[in-house]
């Protein structure tokens, strides 16, 4: 696979694909099990659904994500990234799952919340000239959204739990390697 993504960084990486895919012309539905996409280089996509082209609607879409290491990922999320933040470096592992039970293309159509789970190890990053910083961060984001009729979000729950970790912000230095960090938001439009 090579792909240029907007940016003079060019993406370059075996593919290796593989999934089983049902078709039942009588129901209009097309069903993905077991979707594994092997991208050497950068890490693997796993996955499946169920997409009903005559309703428009997809089910049970699940779709994990998991980068051989942000090491490898980062240098093509910094061109995204304005100064001075493309500059850093960064390294770790993760992992993010998305789910979405049921999901309608027309009008005024209902959804079911839409999930998402981010798991983080031992992640570390560095500006250029080391004064932002931070070492062994490691954690779990949970998001599930709701989304109203019109496809804005309607309502956001948000979880975060860190793990001791260390961070140097300029030369503030605050106590975290013993302590546990737990934050819930919920927004509702």
């Amino acid at each position: 696979l090579r792909w240029l993504p907007g940016t003079d960084t060019l993406i370059a990486s075996p593919l290796d694909l593989r999934t089983a895919i049902a078709v039942n012309l009588q129901r209009q539905q097309m069903e993905a099990k077991n979707l594994v996409l092997d991208l050497t280089e950068f890490g693997r996509m796993t996955g499946g659904g169920i997409w009903q082209w005559r309703h428009g609607v997809a089910q049970d879409v699940r779709l994990t994500m998991a980068p051989k290491t942000l090491e490898t990922l980062w240098p093509h999320v910094a061109t995204l990234l304005p100064a001075p933040y493309s500059t850093w470096q960064v390294s770790g592992q993760s992992q993010i799952e998305l789910h979405i039970p049921n999901l309608e293309w027309r009008d005024n159509a209902s959804t079911q919340p839409l999930s998402m789970d981010w798991r983080f190890t031992e992640i570390a990053f560095t500006s250029p000239e080391g004064d932002y910083a931070g070492e062994h961060i490691s954690g779990q984001v949970e998001v599930t959204v709701s989304l109203a009729p019109d496809w804005r979000p309607a309502s956001v729950q948000a979880s975060l739990a860190l793990k001791p970790f260390a961070l140097l912000i300029g030369s503030f230095f605050p106590q975290l390697e013993k302590n546990h960090i737990a934050a819930k938001v919920i927004l509702n439009s």
